[in-house]
């Protein structure tokens, strides 16, 4: 196990130059591996499908496959005003006006076709998904329902979305149906066809060449039921916390990286990796084992995470009061704390939450969840994980 412990951490504008380790940092300063050394399966998931509901349900719905969604995107950004600084340049828009100030729907998870490699979007396309849940009321949290928007954002393109429902197999009133998936949808990853979605103890799966049509006549008649899903089990008093992912691929297969958020800045927190067979999590009789995991140390200055990206074992963390934070595990050289997200009118934080990155495209994307405030950007990935 890593600890990421408490470093001093550097402010940068615009430009980002190296900083050399001090020789004279004290132990609580450093990043240091664990003598026990790596343990796999520390944390696991276990797989329930839901292959047999869909295969019934099949008949009743109309199937939609990528093509036919992601050419009809109805919604287009609103006028918006960015407010705070940012240490990168940066492109932003706001999702359009009753999305932006919905006090029930609230963004939260981010992700996008560039770290997915599927033929299934076309190599000269760049589509961002983004996953939402909603409160049972504006100062109720909770969550009745979720949602993902799927964004044309290729460069100079319209940015235009749709909105479509996330749900899930059940039975009401003894008859087999789909129902909304109730989940707080805190952190999106797409690898192959499959969109995975986590909140608290599981992971959601989605084919997204199986969305179905409910005919129902309404704005948001398309619906994507989940596939499978992945529940956090009990290990040795230690369970996985999922509150945010994301899609690491500088490893061979890639690897899902998950960070949980802590309230409480005084308590640890996990970052676990999980391995990939194909694009489906890689599992032995339905249990997917952890391959590593580390922990941000209860003193450490990385405090609520709300967004985990990973790459060759650099670590980005967004967290709640604007800042993106930069680290590696066995390094104090390259630890950098970068103002992040937009503010609100009165100056505190719009509140950032998870991160996506396409090095392909020198992307790292973002997005805020407060209504009136929603924004989604994206800034030079290289420039945020400090390499040429």
């Amino acid at each position: 196990m890593i600890s990421f412990r408490r470093s001093t951490i550097l402010f940068a504008l615009l430009v980002m130059t190296a900083l050399s380790a001090s020789p004279a940092l004290a132990d609580s300063d450093r990043n240091d591996l664990d003598s026990t050394g790596v343990e796999v399966g520390r944390y696991r998931l276990q797989m329930t499908s839901y292959g047999s509901q869909l295969a019934t349900l099949d008949g009743r719905y109309r199937i939609v496959k990528w093509p036919e969604i992601s050419t009809k995107l109805p919604l287009a950004p609103s006028e918006c005003r960015w407010s705070g600084s940012m240490a990168f340049k940066f492109t932003y828009r706001c999702w359009d006006a009753a999305s932006r100030d919905d006090a029930l729907w609230y963004p939260q998870g981010i992700t996008g076709s560039g770290e997915s490699g599927w033929s299934g979007v076309a190599s000269d396309d760049h589509y961002v998904i983004a996953s939402w849940y909603k409160r049972p009321a504006a100062t109720v949290k909770g969550s009745v329902a979720s949602r993902i928007s799927i964004l044309d954002a290729k460069v100079g393109g319209s940015y235009r979305y749709r909105h479509v429902t996330l749900a899930v197999p059940g039975t009401v009133d003894g008859r087999l149906t789909l129902v909304p998936l109730a989940i707080h949808a805190g952190g999106a990853a797409w690898y192959g066809r499959y969109l995975y979605v986590s909140t608290g103890y599981s992971i959601w799966r989605f084919d997204l060449n199986h969305f179905y049509d409910t005919n129902s006549g309404a704005a948001n008649a398309y619906v994507l039921p989940a596939t499978a899903v992945y529940r956090s089990l009990t290990v040795n008093g230690r369970r996985a916390v999922l509150s945010s992912i994301s899609l690491d691929r500088s490893t061979n297969p890639p690897q899902l990286v998950s960070a949980q958020y802590r309230g409480d800045t005084t308590l640890p927190a996990q970052v676990i990796r999980w391995p990939f067979s194909s694009a489906s999590l890689a599992s032995s009789g339905g249990i997917v084992s952890s391959v590593r995991d580390y922990t941000i140390d209860g003193a450490s200055s990385i405090d609520q995470v709300q967004g985990v990206e990973s790459h060759n074992n650099t670590y980005l963390f967004t967290n709640t009061n604007r800042k993106l934070q930069r680290v590696r595990p066995e390094s104090t050289s390259l630890r950098r704390s970068f103002p992040w997200g937009p503010k609100l009118p009165d100056g505190g934080s719009a509140v950032p939450e998870d991160l996506y990155g396409d090095l392909s495209k020198n992307q790292l994307w973002g997005l805020s969840e407060l209504p009136g405030s929603r924004y989604f950007w994206y800034v030079s990935f290289r420039e945020a994980l400090g390499i040429p």
